[in-house]
């Protein structure tokens, strides 16, 4: 894989026996919505993959959320509405979505706000999404 242009803010770690690692590794190995070819290097407990640099930023106005609720509230709207995998990424109040690179540019991820707030509300009605940028 190329690496150039890679970032620290890019790479996340996962503990092997976390529901969020276990579920990526499933869906890189049974998905048929995201191409496992050459994008995919697969180890027993690690997963190499290069998403896309288009991301939506934004900060949450409610504690008390943590990234597997995010990745929880999300599946719960996207799987029936078969709505885009997201990786999502929460650093104290601060929200990242990334988008599978099959997904375009960032116009195209932007209309999917909307529905990332819509699962938010579902799940926590106190909890609002400031949009960065």
């Amino acid at each position: 894989m190329d690496l150039q242009g890679l970032a620290l803010r890019d790479i996340s770690l996962l503990d092997p026996t976390s529901k969020a690692f276990l579920s990526l590794r499933s869906l890189a190995r049974q998905s048929s919505r995201i191409a496992s070819e050459k994008l995919w290097v697969l180890y027993d407990d690690a997963i190499v993959y290069r998403w896309n640099n288009t991301r939506l930023e934004a900060n949450l106005t409610c504690g008390g959320v943590t990234a597997e609720d995010l990745n929880r509230f999300w599946n719960d709207e996207r799987k029936p509405s078969n709505l885009l995998l997201l990786l999502i990424d929460l650093n104290g109040h601060k929200l990242t979505l990334r988008f599978h690179p099959q997904h375009g540019d960032r116009e195209g991820v932007q209309k999917h706000q909307a529905g990332f707030q819509i699962a938010l509300h579902r799940a926590r009605p106190d909890c609002g999404i400031n949009w960065i940028g």
